[in-house]
């Protein structure tokens, strides 16, 4: 099996993925070997520097990054809605806090990303916002279909007011987690956390902006967790930093499981 995986610099009237369609159809004509995007046996490794294609091939071993013994983080961020509260003030900085949200939120390829004000907000200050994010997403979009063997699709980004979303999530059933310095530890909610996340249908993650997540929602929340006692997060790193620390509780969980 093979893939075909394309880097180009400089400016071409064809995309990477125009590269690795064409390529990876010669050499199933030539080869009539199967393509397998997730673990190839062979991976084509093309770098198109201007007029010039420099082509290597690899093999399992330095395909690492894709090996079958890696537990796929998409597993969990794939049932993941991320709702985020927007920052408002000076219009350059919303669009470069929403630039930074957007990038966040495309790049651990979430189930949605809900932009959720909880009370009125200037309309200017939340477009500027919404147009960072938007920029943010598809620069991080670009990067992705152009890196990654498989079909990356665009995070969805809705606009929803705070207090009907968490209602409307509870209603579902869905698990609800609000990050707050007055909730509990990772360490002490962990395996009950990892738990419940596995057997959810959806994981709803509320994030807050330049004020908290308001205290009068923490009683639908199924969880509230303080990442970092005696830290506060920017808000251009809750995204990331929530994500990750939840994917480590839960793989950690996944290999337990296995290893019973």
């Amino acid at each position: 099996t093979f893939a075909v995986k394309t880097k180009r610099r400089g400016k071409h009237d064809f995309t990477s993925v125009d590269v690795n369609v064409q390529l990876g159809a010669k050499l199933k004509e030539l080869t009539n070997a199967e393509v397998d995007l997730s673990f190839p046996d062979k991976a084509i490794l093309v770098e198109i520097i201007g007029d010039r294609a420099y082509i290597s091939v690899a093999g399992k071993e330095e395909w690492r990054k894709y090996h079958p013994e890696k537990v796929d983080a998409r597993k969990l961020f794939k049932k993941v809605c991320i709702v985020q509260m927007p920052y408002w003030g000076d219009h350059k900085a919303c669009r470069a806090f929403g630039e930074k949200i957007g990038r966040a939120a495309q790049a651990f390829e979430v189930k949605e990303l809900i932009i959720a004000p909880k009370e009125k907000i200037d309309g200017y200050e939340l477009m500027e916002f919404l147009r960072g994010v938007k920029v943010g997403q598809e620069s991080r979009y670009q990067i992705q279909r152009e890196a990654y063997p498989w079909k990356i699709e665009k995070v969805p980004v809705y606009v929803w007011d705070l207090y009907q979303v968490i209602r409307d999530k509870r209603r579902n059933k869905r698990l609800i987690i609000i990050t707050d310095p007055k909730g509990h530890t990772l360490a002490k909610v962990k395996d009950e956390l990892a738990r419940d996340m596995h057997h959810a249908k959806e994981v709803v993650v509320f994030i807050g902006s330049r004020e908290g997540i308001p205290r009068g929602l923490f009683r639908f929340a199924d969880y509230v967790v303080d990442l970092a006692p005696y830290m506060t997060f920017a808000t251009e790193h809750g995204i990331p930093g929530t994500l990750i620390a939840l994917w480590t509780i839960y793989e950690e969980k996944l290999r337990e499981n296995e290893k019973e």
